[in-house]
């Protein structure tokens, strides 16, 4: 049986928001599986939780006018 390396360090991937592309459609939070997207009712913006983020870029594909960017 083959050894499994539990040392293995992961590269998270790291996304930019660009605020005035942003028309809180809401289709990144729709497909956010951690929550780590959501628009504030107050104010409609978009806000983002680095700490819940698990860095599968599905917010970068889904936004329609690239507001969400992998850095």
């Amino acid at each position: 049986m083959s050894r499994v390396n539990e040392n293995l360090k992961v590269k998270r991937a790291k996304i930019g928001f660009i605020e005035e592309k942003c028309i809180s459609c809401g289709a990144c939070t729709a497909l956010c599986p951690t929550a780590a997207l959501c628009i504030d009712k107050g104010n409609w913006k978009l806000r983002f939780c680095s700490e819940k983020c698990s860095s599968c870029l599905l917010c970068v594909s889904s936004c329609p006018l690239g507001a969400i960017v992998q850095l």
